[in-house]
């Protein structure tokens, strides 16, 4: 969920890529950049964001205007959370190279 400061509207996307910095999000309703945001999302069952404060930085229209990608950068992570965050996004991109760490 994406909450927008600007005029207190709530929007729903599907993640689309993810970073130690920010998250990129595909959605039905464009934002414009520079708005301040709060977004809830689960990367697991264990680890769960909710109202984490970000801003939009990126909105690039797909298709014929039907979806947007828009780019959020994270203001802050509660400090307790961002190990493990840190922990996903890694794993996550050797994942994705077919890298493994030890056995």
């Amino acid at each position: 969920d994406i909450r927008s400061y600007k005029d207190n509207s709530e929007h729903k996307g599907v993640v689309t890529n993810i970073s130690a910095g920010g998250i990129g999000i595909l959605m039905t309703a464009p934002l414009e950049v520079g708005t301040d945001v709060k977004i809830s999302f689960k990367l697991n069952p264990k680890l769960q964001f909710d109202d984490l404060k970000g801003f939009i930085v990126r909105t690039e229209v797909i298709g014929d205007q039907f979806f947007t990608f828009i780019g959020i950068n994270f203001l802050s992570i509660q400090p307790e959370k961002r190990t493990e965050f840190n922990k996903y996004v890694l794993d996550k991109k050797l994942e994705q190279y077919n890298f493994k760490i030890g056995g």
